[in-house]
């Protein structure tokens, strides 16, 4: 498939950092506009990457027109010699493109505690430059992956006002993965124009919906960077965040950005399925995120998805020991279109069969209603398999 965006430019290389040369591990993203607006939202974690100290100071100032990105290596817990090498790598990008180093945001993943091979990386941003094209999205998309097992992009396109406009979106993301953005590392390019203000509500309420509800195995990436560029190239009228335009645009946001929250989770390191955990009928919001993610973290759950079991009790437990606020006699648990459970307890009339037929597919839902409260909640889970303990148990060797 083909995506472009006017106004931007793409690249994707070898350049070393990975051993197989058939590997892309260097991806360019360029902005030909000059006023080119760029917003981001960053791992939570405290033992965070020097690129993300570097790119969440960088984007302050609400402009940016490069994107470096490499793959194969983290730049992770490297300490003061890690800061100077992403400080190096922005301020060379930003040589090359004849811009100051502020308007460049650096990203890195790959492995932990190893320093990035720098001359390697400095030789491939030159070669990488040779290769932009706005033919080369999908270059780029391959060359940002890690232990993705397929590329994972969206595109939109539709009109504003008589002026065609264009949303394109590139992530990567498979294991270590869990809400507040997740392993990933996400790229979304607009030829849009937007007041800055309004490009940040839209993209951030778009992102706390769907790639912040994402959990795979519960553990906080150090790394994970969730990027937009918008260049203004339509040149429409500006809108406001209640406008019709403006909901029109946050409801396309959303779902391209859900659309790679469910192929994060199908891809996370061995996964066959996603499930999305729906908790309705809670007291407060707080007590329906402890709940959903209660079960969207729990392994027995996981591994019950993984062998299309409808142990229900499973999902029960989680409940129980969520730390919300509940009455057991109250829950009403649905897996798909079928109701398990009614008033906490088991419901003879389900056909077991027919659940675990259902719980084959790769999109899959689970819904639980606690009766007692107007809130809800939801969050994207994978299964627990094989793979993922071979994927993990030897990643690093």
């Amino acid at each position: 498939m083909k995506i472009t965006v006017p106004g931007f430019q793409f690249a994707g290389i070898h350049c070393g950092i990975k051993d197989n040369v058939r590997k892309k591990d260097l991806s360019l993203i360029y902005s030909e506009e000059p006023h080119t607006l760029i917003d981001g939202v960053f791992t939570k974690n405290k033992v965070c990457a020097a690129p993300v100290v570097v790119s969440r100071k960088s984007i302050r100032q609400g402009m940016g027109q490069l994107i470096i990105v490499n793959s194969g290596n983290a730049n992770a817990c490297t300490g003061e010699r890690g800061l100077r090498d992403a400080l190096k790598t922005q301020s060379e990008g930003g040589r090359l493109f004849g811009l100051v180093p502020s308007r460049v945001a650096v990203c890195s993943t790959g492995k932990i505690g190893e320093f990035l091979p720098m001359k390697k990386l400095l030789q491939g941003l030159v070669k990488a430059k040779d290769f932009l094209d706005r033919k080369n999205f999908m270059e780029a998309a391959k060359g940002i992956m890690t232990t993705d097992q397929f590329v994972k992009y969206g595109c939109i396109k539709d009109e504003i006002r008589g002026k065609r406009y264009t949303i394109a979106v590139m992530t990567k993301g498979a294991g270590m993965l869990r809400p507040d953005v997740a392993t990933m590392l996400t790229f979304v390019m607009t030829d849009l124009k937007f007041e800055r203000q309004v490009l940040a509500r839209l993209f951030r309420r778009a992102v706390d919906v769907t790639l912040n509800r994402v959990t795979v195995d519960g553990d906080m990436s150090t790394n994970d960077t969730v990027l937009i560029m918008a260049n203004g190239r339509v040149g429409n009228r500006t809108f406001s965040v209640d406008s019709a335009e403006g909901k029109k645009i946050g409801n396309q946001l959303t779902s391209l950005l859900k659309q790679m929250a469910h192929k994060i989770t199908l891809d996370g390191e061995g996964a066959t399925k996603c499930c999305e955990v729906k908790v309705t009928g809670a007291r407060n919001e707080g007590d329906a995120k402890k709940i959903a993610y209660a079960i969207g973290n729990s392994p027995l759950v996981k591994t019950a998805l993984f062998g299309c079991d409808p142990n229900w009790g499973r999902i029960m437990a989680a409940v129980g020991y969520s730390g919300a606020k509940i009455n057991p006699e109250k829950i009403r648990i649905s897996i798909g279109p079928y109701t398990v459970a009614k008033n906490g307890t088991g419901l003879c009339s389900f056909v077991p069969s027919l659940v675990s037929q259902y719980m084959e597919k790769k999109l899959i839902e689970i819904r639980v209603d606690c009766g007692v409260g107007p809130a809800s909640f939801h969050v994207f889970m994978s299964d627990l398999t094989y793979e993922y303990i071979h994927l993990n148990a030897e990643y690093h060797t």
